[in-house]
């Protein structure tokens, strides 16, 4: 199966948009953030080196070669929290993980989309607490 990467944002970060994405990330992250907390995003992307970086991981991940691995699974515990309204990511890529994740538990939050620790902050941070303390 290959990778499918090519809805969503990433081909307006890698294509029409270019190296202007910073202000589609503002624009679409700036309703969940403080105006400090973009300040602090703002301050990150001018890095040197920072942008370009994010470009190439979205980059890498697209390639027309790549494909899923099989017969490949991750036994560790794992926390997948997921917002059902991400057109990013979308929520029917979570039919896919028990394939590839024998210890999954997935928390589902309703009204949220890809931006899920900016939404809903204490509850996606109680969950991934309780998770934690349930680890052996």
């Amino acid at each position: 199966m290959q990778a499918e990467a090519t809805n969503g944002y990433v081909p307006l970060i890698l294509g029409p948009l270019g190296f202007t994405a910073p202000s589609y990330l503002e624009s679409v992250l700036s309703p969940h953030l403080t105006p400090d907390e973009l300040a602090q995003y703002k301050v990150q992307w001018s890095r040197s080196g920072a942008y370009e970086a994010m470009n190439k991981w979205y980059s890498a991940n697209l390639s027309p070669t790549l494909t899923l691995p099989t017969g490949v699974t991750i036994d560790s515990p794992t926390l997948a929290i997921w917002g059902m309204d991400d057109t990013f990511v979308t929520p029917s890529e979570l039919d896919h993980l028990p394939k590839y994740v024998r210890q999954l538990e997935v928390q589902r939050l309703t009204g949220v989309d890809h931006w899920v620790t900016h939404q809903r902050t204490d509850q996606v941070f109680g969950w991934i607490r309780e998770f934690h303390a349930r680890l052996p």
